[in-house]
């Protein structure tokens, strides 16, 4: 989620500022000066992560698979083409009538086969809906706040100050874009940047920090339960 965010704000601020050349707005830490001014470096010094599921179960996944057999007259087992989510499945023989689990069928929910208690006829189709292991999970969901240096470098002290003019209307300009991708984005403050060694005295750079949140889905995967083992208690002695 982090660099979708990095890459949503850049596309915004690209398409929202006409004074600085696409290629010179770029995601980096302002370490070194850059070689062309005006230019904009991006970059996510910190963020921080709550999970807004606390205290509530988050909605589910998993994939939804139909599979369908051919009855010969003499076949009983099945191989589904993916492991079951146990009661998650269904049986249809022939389509449109229902089938009972134990009664009419079994499923071994480990290898994903199903086996008939008696053959299906020739030509008689078989069809079985369930929900696959495979990717199945919860879904928790995140909140980000990320805190981003938007660093403004120009080579003349009365460009650095329009730049920057420019660079914080960008932001405000970017908001319906950002939102649309569920990202807000606000200016906190500015400040100039000092100089560092090696910085020549003729390059001037103001940063504007700013707050970014967004909402990120993470989903927790299932442990199967592959097998079930009881032991007797021990005898006391």
């Amino acid at each position: 989620m982090l660099p979708e965010v990095d890459e949503a704000i850049l596309e915004a601020l690209r398409d929202n500022l006409t004074n600085i050349p696409k290629k010179d707005i770029v995601i980096q830490k302002s370490t070194t000066p850059p070689k062309k001014t005006p230019s904009l470096y991006v970059w996510n010094k910190a963020f921080q992560a709550s999970d807004t599921s606390i205290g509530g179960t988050g909605p589910e996944s998993s994939e939804s698979v139909q599979d369908e057999f051919d009855g010969d007259g003499r076949r009983t087992q099945f191989e589904l083409s993916g492991r079951p989510l146990r009661s998650q499945l269904t049986l249809e023989y022939p389509p449109g009538r229902a089938r009972e689990e134990g009664t009419h069928f079994k499923v071994d929910y480990t290898t994903g086969v199903v086996t008939l208690s008696t053959p299906a006829e020739k030509g008689r189709k078989i069809v079985v809906r369930f929900l696959s292991s495979k990717g199945a999970g919860e879904a928790k969901m995140l909140r980000l706040k990320l805190v981003y240096d938007l660093d403004v470098w120009a080579s003349d002290p009365s460009e650095i100050g329009a730049v920057t003019n420019q660079v914080a209307s960008a932001i405000i300009l970017s908001r319906e874009s950002l939102a649309a991708k569920g990202i807000q984005l606000r200016l906190v403050q500015g400040r100039d940047l000092p100089a560092q060694n090696g910085t020549p005295s003729e390059m001037y750079c103001k940063s504007l920090e700013c707050v970014a949140e967004a909402d990120m889905q993470v989903k927790i995967p299932y442990t199967r339960m592959e097998k079930i083992v009881m032991k007797k208690p021990e005898k006391q002695t």
